[in-house]
């Protein structure tokens, strides 16, 4: 089972309302709180309230194959074997790192990758030759092109293989526990250059296809219906594709991994940047040397939830470093180093001497150092920036009474109450009452304060949740209510297109644009989209960075819990 709170639900409903509609997001949600069946789904979902509509069981069908299709729901069997359904909440949250996945692929190998994690994101799963065919169609890039950064987004494991059905129990997939999850199709469908009038027919059929994923496999009901034309043209499609039953989808922990190596530089790099000219390049190398070791730590440690890696030696950074062109000696990666071990808070550490010099890299001091900055940025905003001193003095000391606690601070003992009661109200500290005899009397009995940092990040993950929610909200409201202005500026430029198709003469095509240009961009429309455009990045850049502070605290939860296990 996956456990899931309000504020989760909650969110990961609003994901699924912006991505699919109101009929997936209910369908989804119910399944959220608990596995159902078909049947107990169809049931619930006529159970509405007064103005409500109802969802019939087709719609509730088609609601289900897209969550499968997308990688959303988990099947299963009950106790009675009966195929049941479960939202997976971590798969729906990770729709949220889509955006970044796909920049992140454009930054390492171009426009023609991130066309490819686009169409995997927005279809859930595609064999090779669809994705390929679907981002060459769209972005007009050659077939070999393309096959070579889908090859290489493989080869990285940015893309992984979906695992392949083996066989069924009673209707229900069951999927293969070992295969090659990264290893490229020996043979791919052929495309030759389309003529213009083959292009045109097929960017119709584009408009009008759906996804159509395997419904049969989401069918509780033992009747079965023969496949219609539609369905056996569709099946044809595809049998013509010799990888038609290989699919891919984007591989969200390695995008996560990316994004950790991202903390662990701006934990380290962060504190080394400097307008002076010697300082700045002391900085470049620091950036260089710690690239190069999360390279080696990549391959010595493939796992986005380990805790540290194994020592890596010196001549391994060298050599990483060679292979990716970095413009850097071994005196000054050594040098580097000798910075980054006295500077970088415990991230990086000295194990040794052997091979130029042995480093472990602790990902685990980089997430934590992450989660006190957040906190004690939290903590300022929300009350005082004394807050701060008081937590921080608590946190090192351990278990302090209220006095010692003003006394060491020099504050006032209401001014540290007052702090003090308005952090135990947000979490961000604990109480522990000892009494000084058996009853527990109030007379009797001391509060001892302390900080458990793990409680105060499971409260923060609780309220960011509910942050990204309005945030979505408030875009899609936002969306709404300048629909109007996104349809003039949709209809003035078909009809700039159709100029420019014209066979009028320049100056005539000219006058005519201007002509469009004034009658539908006036200055106040023209001023309230600009200020719209503006607002709405301004949310998409924020739901964005947001995700990434939920990933901080929720990747510093499970660094908490393994190591807790390992001891």
């Amino acid at each position: 089972s996956m456990p899931c709170g309000r504020r989760e639900v909650d969110l990961c409903t609003m994901i699924l309302e912006d991505h699919f509609g109101a009929t997936v997001a209910k369908v989804g949600s119910m399944c959220l709180r608990e596995k159902l069946t078909l049947g107990a789904l169809a049931v619930a979902m006529q159970r509405v309230k007064e103005g409500e509509e109802k969802i019939p069981l087709k719609k509730v069908r088609r609601a289900l194959a897209i969550l499968e299709q997308h990688n959303l729901v988990q099947i299963g069997l009950d106790s009675g074997y009966r195929t049941t359904y479960e939202t997976n909440p971590e798969e729906v949250q990770n729709m949220m790192t889509f955006p970044r996945a796909c920049l992140t692929a454009k930054k390492l190998y171009g426009s023609a990758a991130e066309a490819i994690c686009e169409e995997l994101a927005s279809k859930g799963r595609l064999s090779c030759s669809d994705a390929i065919r679907r981002a060459r169609e769209r972005m007009q890039l050659p077939a070999a092109e393309l096959k070579q950064k889908f090859s290489w987004l493989a080869e990285s494991q940015f893309l992984i293989r979906c695992p392949p059905v083996e066989s069924k129990c009673r209707g229900t997939p069951v999927y293969a526990l070992v295969w090659e999850k990264f290893a490229m199709p020996d043979e791919i469908a052929e495309m030759p250059d389309a003529t213009e009038e083959e292009e045109a027919k097929q960017a119709n059929v584009n408009l009008e296809e759906d996804i159509k994923p395997d419904i049969s496999l989401l069918k509780a009901s033992r009747k079965r219906k023969a496949p219609g034309g539609e369905e056996k043209k569709e099946e044809s499609k595809k049998k013509a594709d010799p990888d038609a039953a290989m699919l891919w989808r984007i591989n969200i922990p390695r995008f996560k991994r990316y994004i950790r190596d991202e903390i662990v530089l701006e934990q380290v790099c962060g504190r080394m940047r400097s307008n002076d000219e010697a300082s700045e390049k002391s900085a470049q190398n620091v950036e260089m040397a710690m690239r190069a070791l999360l390279k080696v730590a990549e391959l010595r440690v493939p796992s986005p939830d380990a805790n540290q890696t194994p020592p890596i030696t010196l001549m391994d950074v060298v050599r990483a470093a060679k292979d990716a062109e970095m413009s850097i000696t071994k005196q000054d990666l050594d040098w580097a180093f000798s910075l980054i071990v006295d500077d970088s808070r415990g991230i990086v550490r000295k194990a040794g001497d052997s091979g130029g010099g042995l480093y472990v890299l602790d990902f685990d001091k980089a997430l934590s150092l992450a989660v006190d900055t957040h906190v004690d940025s939290l903590v300022r905003e929300q009350i005082d920036s004394k807050a701060v001193r008081i937590r921080r003095l608590i946190r090192s000391r351990g278990y302090l009474e209220e006095d010692t606690i003003d006394k060491t601070v020099m504050m006032s003992a209401k001014q540290t109450r007052d702090l003090l009661y308005s952090m135990l109200e947000e979490n961000y500290v604990c109480v522990k009452p000892i009494g000084r005899t058996n009853d527990f009397a109030p007379a009797r009995t001391i509060g001892l304060y302390y900080v458990d940092q793990a409680q105060t990040v499971r409260t923060l993950i609780e309220s960011t949740c509910m942050m990204l929610r309005n945030i979505i909200i408030r875009r899609l409201q936002l969306e709404r209510d300048n629909k109007h202005l996104l349809d003039r500026q949709m209809k003035m430029e078909n009809i700039m297109n159709a100029i420019n198709v014209s066979e009028v003469d320049e100056e005539e095509k000219i006058q005519q644009k201007k002509e469009v240009h004034e009658l539908y961009m006036s200055d106040d429309v023209k001023r309230n989209l600009e200020i719209f455009q503006k607002n709405l990045s301004l949310l998409h850049t924020s739901e964005i960075e947001v995700e990434k502070v939920l990933y901080t605290f929720r990747a510093y939860l499970r660094s908490v819990t393994t190591r807790r296990f390992q001891q």
